[in-house]
C-alpha cells in the first residue's frame, strides 16, 4: 500500500504543476487520503503547500485559478473553486490550546516544516498520511497506513489530543464509519476527558455534526455509541440505557438515515419534556425539533390497535396527524406492533396516505361558490367537512358539495 498511487481529479494538474515550478512542494493531506486508501469517493480534497513564503505567496499563485476565498486566512487556509471543484489550500501549521472551548487554539503558520512535523497535530494516525504530488509517494510518519490495514484507531500524540475535546466525538464516529478497534491508549485517554466534563465546552453545532456523520455514514452507528458508553459519555447524551440492546439495533437497521429518526429512537423511551432537554444539547433547528417531538408523540400510535382496529376512517385521522410511513419504519426498527405493521403498510398505500395525509376534497373555491365570502367561518366549516370526508360521508366531489349543502341547511 504504501506505493499506492492516489487517484485525485487530474484538473487539478495544471495547478500542481504551477506550484511546483514554483519550487513548492504540494502534498494532499487528510481524509482524502485515507478514503482514496479505502476504496473510497471522497470529495473534499486538502492541499497542504510546502516551502511557502508567507499566505499572500499562496493566495497570488493560485489566483489565476479561479475565486479565492481568504476565510480561512487565519488558519493558513486559503478555499478555491475551480472546475467544479472546492479545494482547501494550507500552509503547514501547529495549533496551541490557549482555553477550554474546541477553538481556543492559537495557530501558528510555518514556512519550512517537515510533513512529520506538520502532522503532529492531526488527531489520528489514519488523519496523519499525506500524497506527495511530485514524487506520487505516500508519507505515513506515525504508521497510520498499518493502523488502516488492522482496523486500529489510534492517536496521533495524546497530549495535544487531549486539548481538543471534539475529537472524542471524531473517535466515536471514526470508529463506526470504518469499524476500528479502538487503542487502549485511545480509550484510556478519551474515559479522562470525558471525567474532566469535556462536552461542556463544545458548541452544539459541532456535537450535532458529529453524530450526524456517525448516523448517516457509519453502517453499525451502535460502534459508535458503545464506545461513547464505554468511556462514560452517554451520561451527557442519552440519559437512559434501558431498552439500550433495542436502540441500538434500531439506529442500525433503520431503512432511511435521517436525524429526526435518530433522536426518535435514541429517546424512544423518555418523557417529551425530557427528550427535548437532550435534543437541545444538539440543536436549536426549530424545524428539526419539531418533526422530533411530532414523531416521539406518535411513536406508539399504534400500540393499542388490533388487526379489527386497522379501518380506513382510523388510518386517515392517523394521516392527518404524522406521516405512517416514518411510524411504520420507526416501530419496524425498534420491533414495536410488529404483527400489524405489514397490514398497516398495504392498506395505507393502497389508500394513498402511506407518506401524505388524505387531500381533502372540499376547498375555499368551493364555499364561495354557494356565495360564503372569506372569514374565520371557513377554517371551521372546512375542518368539519374534512373530518366528515374522512369518517366515510362522501368520497368525491360532488358528494362533498352534497354534504356542505346540508350542511349549510341550502
Amino acid at each position: 500500500m504504501q506505493n499506492t498511487i492516489i487517484t485525485y481529479p487530474r484538473e487539478l494538474d495544471i495547478i500542481f504543476h504551477t506550484l511546483i515550478q514554483h519550487n513548492l512542494k504540494p502534498v494532499i493531506v487528510g481524509g482524502f487520503v485515507r478514503d482514496s486508501l479505502l476504496h473510497i469517493t471522497s470529495k473534499d480534497i486538502d492541499v497542504e503547500v510546502y516551502n511557502l513564503s508567507n499566505y499572500e505567496q499562496l493566495e497570488k499563485i493560485l489566483h489565476p485559478f479561479g475565486k479565492i476565498n481568504s476565510v480561512g486566512k487565519s488558519f493558513g487556509v486559503c478555499k478555491l473553486s475551480y472546475k467544479g471543484l472546492d479545494i482547501d489550500f494550507s500552509m503547514p501549521r501547529h495549533d496551541s490550546k490557549v482555553g477550554n472551548t474546541h477553538t481556543d487554539f492559537h495557530i501558528q503558520t510555518y514556512s519550512h516544516l517537515t510533513f512529520q512535523e506538520a502532522a503532529s497535530r492531526r488527531d489520528f494516525t489514519i488523519n496523519a498520511i499525506g500524497y506527495d504530488i511530485k514524487t506520487q509517494k505516500l508519507l505515513d510518519p506515525y504508521h497510520g497506513i498499518d493502523d488502516l490495514e488492522h482496523k486500529i484507531l489510534r492517536v496521533v500524540d495524546e497530549k495535544k489530543f487531549g486539548e481538543d475535546p471534539l475529537r472524542v466525538l471524531r473517535a466515536m464516529q471514526f470508529c463506526a464509519r470504518f469499524e476500528l478497534q479502538i487503542s487502549p491508549s485511545l480509550l484510556f485517554l478519551a474515559k479522562k476527558m470525558v471525567q474532566q466534563h469535556i462536552f461542556l465546552y463544545l458548541p452544539k453545532e459541532r456535537i450535532f455534526t458529529e453524530f450526524e456523520k456517525l448516523f448517516i455514514k457509519a453502517k453499525k452507528t451502535s460502534l459508535g455509541l458503545l464506545f461513547l458508553q464505554q468511556i462514560g459519555g452517554c451520561e451527557y447524551f442519552c440519559p437512559s440505557i434501558q431498552h439500550w440492546e433495542k436502540k441500538l439495533y434500531a439506529l442500525d437497521t433503520i431503512l432511511e438515515k435521517r436525524m429526526e429518526f435518530f433522536f426518535t429512537l435514541l429517546y424512544f423511551d423518555i418523557s417529551q419534556e425530557k427528550m427535548l432537554h437532550f435534543c437541545h444539547k444538539f440543536t436549536n433547528d426549530k424545524k428539526l425539533l419539531q418533526a422530533i417531538t411530532l414523531l416521539h408523540s406518535h411513536i406508539h400510535i399504534f400500540s393499542s390497535l388490533k388487526q379489527q382496529d386497522i379501518t380506513t376512517k382510523t388510518l386517515y385521522h392517523i394521516a392527518n396527524e404524522v406521516c405512517i410511513k416514518d411510524i411504520v419504519l420507526l416501530n419496524q426498527a425498534l420491533k414495536l406492533n410488529e404483527t400489524i405493521l405489514q397490514d398497516i403498510e398495504i392498506k395505507a398505500k393502497e389508500l394513498g396516505i402511506w407518506t401524505q395525509k388524505l387531500p381533502p376534497l372540499l376547498q375555499g373555491r368551493d364555499l364561495i361558490e354557494y356565495g360564503l365570502t372569506p372569514s374565520k367561518a371557513f377554517q371551521k366549516i372546512l375542518k368539519d367537512a374534512y373530518e366528515a370526508q374522512m369518517d366515510g360521508k362522501f368520497h368525491s366531489i360532488e358528494g362533498a358539495k352534497k354534504w356542505l349543502e346540508e350542511y349549510l341547511l341550502l
